[in-house]
């Protein structure tokens, strides 16, 4: 795979005369309905809301362009989790010791696709007649955090401080933090190619903009010597602390092996539209999507000839949105609510180009 980016390198730098610059790119997002953006700081002093899903993208990426193209180094954090409505409530009532419902019983559903790593990307921008552009990106990876799978099972009210549960694993881990198994971290190398294809149709009055991003619409990761626990659990072994509360330790029954896998990444795409009939406001919508999700948006752009501004409401989210956008600079910033405690919606981005 290096080689290939050499290769990438070597063509995208043939013109003597070509401008060298450099470039820069953060970008991040995280949606939650059970869990504030306040959790990874805070953890279980955050206090978690009902809600079927949690997602974390963390995409950084400098490098320098040269002609058409662009190398760069790139670091990748994805996570997309589904679980059961209360899940993040159970595990934050036993976590903090807190006094269980009369009778109640709590589904513990939850199935996760983590990675994060770093690599090297390699892209390509053509553009036809001043009105349309198509940018190719192809990344070469190497991941160094896994956990992929999940566990099913249910939970049972005992008394205030005690509940009974089973449930059954299947997953990949770098780190075990169910059962805490001693084991060497794997490593995985992969790949991801992204699509970025941008637009404009003349119409009688204005015109109308679309623009596509497919961000790994082609890529996996390929893990060596990656540990894997299947097994089934319950708590029927016992013990409380000095206080009275029952200790999560399940008794385990299953197997644990090490095995190569491949992780398929999820692709994530985004949707744009702006329609300018009247100068300089215009109309702008946006779509962002993964895995049977979507996140539209909609709100007004002003434009003018060197820069635009933009404000959208996210319906799904009840976020607003607020984007800038010049020559150099790149800037977009969206939320649901200002304090972080209170924060399930977080989305930024931040693109410097010095060419």
């Amino acid at each position: 795979m290096p080689c290939i980016f050499l290769i990438i390198l070597l063509i995208f730098s043939t013109s003597l005369h070509a401008n060298l610059g450099l470039y820069a790119v953060e970008e991040s997002f995280f949606y939650s309905p059970s869990l504030p953006s306040s959790f990874a700081r805070d953890r279980w002093k955050s206090v978690p809301s009902s809600g079927p899903r949690t997602d974390l993208f963390l995409w950084s990426e400098q490098g320098f362009r040269w002609g058409c193209g662009q190398f760069g180094l790139l670091f990748r954090s994805d996570t997309i989790s589904r679980h059961s409505e209360n899940f993040f409530s159970f595990i934050a009532a036993t976590k903090k010791k807190q006094t269980l419902s009369n009778g109640q019983r709590y589904e513990i559903d939850f199935a996760t696709t983590h990675w994060q790593g770093q690599g090297l990307r390699a892209s390509c921008d053509w553009r036809f007649n001043q009105q349309s552009k198509l940018v190719i990106g192809l990344a070469y990876l190497q991941a160094n955090y896994l956990l992929q799978g999940g566990l099913s099972g249910e939970a049972q009210f005992v008394s205030e401080k005690d509940y009974d549960f089973q449930f059954s694993v299947d997953y990949f881990y770098s780190e075990d933090h169910i059962f805490a198994r001693q084991v060497d971290r794997p490593s995985g190398r992969g790949y991801a190619l992204d699509v970025l294809l941008q637009t404009r149709l003349n119409l009688d009055q204005g015109y109308l903009e679309l623009s596509w991003q497919a961000r790994d619409i082609w890529g996996a990761i390929f893990w060596k010597n990656t540990p894997r626990t299947q097994a089934q659990a319950n708590s029927d072994t016992k013990t409380y602390d000095e206080n009275g509360y029952v200790r999560f330790l399940p008794v385990l029954s299953g197997r644990e092996t090490t095995e190569n896998f491949r992780q398929a990444l999820v692709s994530r795409q985004k949707l744009g539209l702006l329609l300018n009939p009247l100068k300089p406001i215009g109309l702008q919508a946006e779509f962002f999507v993964y895995q049977g999700v979507i996140h539209p948006s909609l709100g007004f752009v002003r434009l003018s000839p060197k820069q635009r501004l933009s404000l959208l409401y996210l319906s799904r989210s009840k976020a607003l949105a607020l984007a800038y956008n010049n020559k150099y600079l790149h800037f977009s910033l969206a939320m649901d609510h200002f304090k972080p405690r209170k924060q399930h919606y977080f989305a930024a981005s931040i693109a410097l180009k010095l060419y």
